[in-house]
């Protein structure tokens, strides 16, 4: 009478669990492989854009040898950012290769990004972060390089570096399948509604490594009292060179990120 190893069955249930161990590695690997990605809004509408309106002439009456000192604050509208708000609606979406929904659900407070740039965004792994200032390579764009482009002098005070400034506190979050940490990235805030910079808008500046871009990354924050005292979801300025007269638009590519 021949007696079963024991060892035998120590061996099979550890070869199975082997087995079951490379599947959920597999499975792991498809689940991750699925990572949501910057995508083009599926509508984007112009709603309304105006200027500032400027303001009438101030008068003085000039009296003949009399030497006046004054003091004047002006205001002048700036000519090298352009400014974006507005809501954002979406849906989460279970769709395969041909956009076909198997099944939806509707966003009624959504999450997530607006990014925007003047070139196609690869959002793969390690593609998009922080833009530094300072490029690391001779390809890279430097900040120097980027002013220069918009016609932006080192003693502008609507400068890049000027406007989007690193150590302001900024939220936490994924540029596609790139984590950008908490407070890492230069950064504004823009107006809420005191008419003061707040929290509830934040932007910030990501870099593209594959079209050597800066991408502008504004946060989603639904229902905040905004600069008119209205609420919106986001507000967001983009670079835009209107120096010497400079009327030529520029060409804008737009990405959401919902969640």
């Amino acid at each position: 009478m021949k007696h079963r190893d024991p060892t035998n069955g120590r061996r099979m249930f550890s070869l199975a669990a082997a087995l079951v161990a490379v599947a959920a590695l597999v499975l792991a690997a498809f689940v991750v492989s699925g990572v949501t990605t910057p995508e083009g809004p599926m509508n984007l509408t112009q709603v309304s854009t105006e200027r500032r309106t400027p303001l009438p002439a101030s008068t003085l009456e000039s009296v003949a040898g009399n030497v006046t000192q004054l003091t004047i604050t002006g205001t002048t509208v700036t000519q090298a950012w352009a400014g974006y708000y507005g809501q954002i609606s979406g849906v989460l979406t279970l769709d395969n290769a041909d956009n076909k929904t198997l099944y939806n659900w509707s966003l009624t407070h959504p999450e997530g990004e607006i990014y925007a740039s003047t070139a196609a965004v690869d959002f793969r792994e390690s593609n998009v972060f922080c833009y530094n200032y300072t490029e690391k390579f001779a390809a890279d764009l430097s900040l120097q390089e980027y002013e220069a482009s918009l016609s932006i002098s080192d003693s502008d005070a609507d400068g890049v570096n000027e406007t989007f400034t690193f150590g302001l506190a900024h939220n936490s979050f994924y540029a596609g399948y790139n984590a950008i940490s908490a407070n890492s990235c230069a950064a504004v805030h823009l107006f809420g509604g005191s008419g003061a910079p707040s929290e509830d808008f934040q932007e910030l500046l990501l870099y593209d490594n594959t079209s050597k871009n800066v991408v502008f990354a504004t946060l989603i924050n639904t229902d905040k009292p905004g600069f008119t005292g209205d609420s919106y979801d986001f507000e967001m300025i983009l670079a835009e060179d209107g120096h010497s007269g400079d009327t030529t638009p520029t060409t804008y590519f737009f990405y959401v990120e919902l969640e």
